[in-house]
């Protein structure tokens, strides 16, 4: 059975999104963990709220490289397509 290129794709993506999701639970139980040894039982929703800051804040930053990574790549690889079309137009 052939599967289109397109469907692999996104089966690849979300698989990579479940991995991702099972790694942010396992850090986010961790933080809670940490933060709880530190903060007093009756401060706890303050920590809660620490980890979900922090973790917001990382998704952000890692968001916003991938997005800028990817605008750079996709700039990369159209100058270099012009290039190499306009090489060929010459030779």
């Amino acid at each position: 059975m052939k599967i289109s290129k397109n469907i692999k794709d996104r089966l690849i993506d979300a698989l990579i999104t479940a991995f991702v999701f099972a790694a942010a639970l396992a850090w986010r139980e961790a933080f809670v963990k940490v933060l709880n040894k530190y903060i007093d039982e009756e401060h706890s929703v303050w920590s809660e709220v620490v980890v979900a800051f922090f973790i917001t804040s990382i998704v952000v930053v890692l968001v916003y490289i991938l997005l800028k990574s990817d605008s750079i790549a996709e700039s990369h690889f159209l100058k270099y397509k012009e290039e190499d079309t306009e090489k060929k137009k010459e030779g």
